[in-house]
């Protein structure tokens, strides 16, 4: 088979560069774990969410499957958020990742 390329098709439902399903269940597992750290065992961050700048700031790029995993995250960390009140989510454009 010298000089062949094979390709490997999956057959997921999403398009190339978004989040899976998996990774969004990643997402909140680790929110989970953050939360049994930062707030359970650590007190550093509320047991619940508080709309307040000064206290929280959740911010990526402005690309979906970023903001998906941001979500998942912050569903994980926060579980019992009203879905009615919306969390402030930050975006900057995915060219300036690197700045602050």
């Amino acid at each position: 088979m010298t000089g062949t390329t094979i390709y490997i098709i999956s057959s997921g439902n999403c398009a190339v560069g978004e989040l899976t399903a998996k990774g969004y269940h990643q997402e909140i597992m680790n929110g989970k774990a953050m939360r049994e750290t930062y707030v359970h065992q650590l007190s550093f961050l509320p047991d619940r969410y508080e709309d307040n700048p000064s206290s929280m700031y959740f911010r990526s790029d402005d690309e979906p499957r970023t903001i998906k995993s941001g979500q998942g995250l912050v569903n994980g960390l926060y579980p019992s958020h009203k879905a009615a009140s919306v969390i402030p989510w930050h975006l900057i454009e995915a060219g300036e990742r690197g700045s602050s």
